[in-house]
């Protein structure tokens, strides 16, 4: 079958007949990733990331020429890219479009068969595109250890019926900040209504004078290393995020901290530090880590720098581009999309996390 489903459409003389006519479904638009995330070409399996650090104490009484000298002990750590390779792979054979209004776009006589650079292979590869832009922001929820709710196996965090494998390709952000606040848990401010039975009680016990004590505690609490940053940046889930502002509203404080739009996204002012309303988060939690009674830490967020969010591609100019083209043995165009990618949180110190 064609990658666009019309069945929904009767096929008549009266009906749509022109893919531009088609209205699109309201859906999230997926946010600009790399304006919260720093891009690294380039990138290929077990390629290290090195850190120094700062040099030991120095400055001791002075004992003339029988002196010690110094020793700095710098410190040197590392990170290490796991890129995975992904693949799309798309295919459309010309008789899938028969009987819809997508023949119309077809070419027709011995060409008939050929859909590349008509409208619908252009619409098909616009929405596959589309759907990268949710992968980037999918990397937040990947975990290589997740599995389905009922699997009776592994981590169980994806919802059920939703394909494992499009999750597993990488340990992505929250897979590791998880490693990491288990270690510090100072770098954690715990959100308890992320811990309630259902899921009514995850947003009913999220009153807006805790979700901005929460928010403020995090703040105060951020590691040394992350109040030095003058770049830091906060993200958001949006139900934490509205009650925030509700707080806000109900104190007639901070009139100011809620602005509309900023480069395209909803910003929430808190304490001096900028948090981004994710709508990516918020809708992808919902949809993909639905554990049935109740979600996966459905109100999140971090307070971090956009460098110490990394994420690393083998493209050298940037993400790869689709590969479109037709095989005139087969008679079905296709198209294609191969690149690597991992994340990293680059710096264990520089994040403080909400959830």
């Amino acid at each position: 079958m064609s990658n666009i489903d019309f069945s929904a459409l009767t096929f008549t003389a009266e009906q749509v007949r022109d893919l531009a006519e088609l209205i699109r479904l309201e859906r999230v638009e997926a946010g600009p990733f790399a304006q919260f995330h720093d891009v690294h070409t380039g990138i290929r399996y077990n390629k290290e990331i090195g850190f120094i650090g700062e040099a030991g104490l120095v400055g001791k009484t002075d004992l003339g020429c029988d002196s010690v000298a110094d020793q700095l002990d710098i410190p040197v750590k590392k990170k290490v890219w796991e890129p995975n390779r992904f693949r799309i792979f798309l295919k459309e054979c010309y008789k899938d479009l028969d009987d819809t209004l997508a023949l119309y776009a077809r070419r027709t006589g011995t060409p008939v068969s050929d859909l590349t650079g008509t409208d619908y292979l252009n619409l098909v590869e616009q929405l596959a595109g589309e759907a990268v832009q949710k992968m980037l922001w999918r990397t937040w929820l990947m975990d290589t250890d997740a599995t389905n709710v009922g699997a009776g196996a592994g981590t169980e965090l994806i919802t059920a019926a939703v394909p494992v494998a499009h999750f597993n390709l990488i340990d992505g952000y929250w897979s590791q900040i998880a490693d990491i606040v288990a270690a510090n848990p100072t770098q954690q401010t715990v959100v308890t209504a992320n811990a309630t039975a259902t899921k009514a009680e995850q947003f009913d016990d999220l009153t807006p004078a805790l979700a901005f004590e929460y928010l403020m505690n995090a703040t105060y609490n951020m590691p040394v290393e992350l109040v030095r940053q003058q770049n830091k940046i906060g993200m958001i889930t949006r139900y934490f995020a509205n009650q925030v502002k509700k707080q806000f509203q109900t104190t007639n404080t901070h009139p100011e901290a809620y602005q509309a739009v900023k480069d395209g996204v909803d910003i929430l002012m808190v304490n001096g530090i900028e948090f981004a309303i994710q709508d990516d988060w918020t809708e992808q939690i919902l949809a993909y880590n639905d554990l049935g009674a109740r979600w996966h830490l459905p109100h999140r967020a971090i307070i971090t720098t956009k460098e110490n969010l990394a994420y690393g591609i083998e493209t050298e100019s940037g993400f790869a581009t689709f590969d479109t083209f037709f095989d005139k043995v087969t008679d079905y165009s296709y198209i294609k999309m191969l690149d690597s990618i991992d994340v990293k949180v680059l710096q264990d110190r520089l994040i403080q996390v909400i959830y």
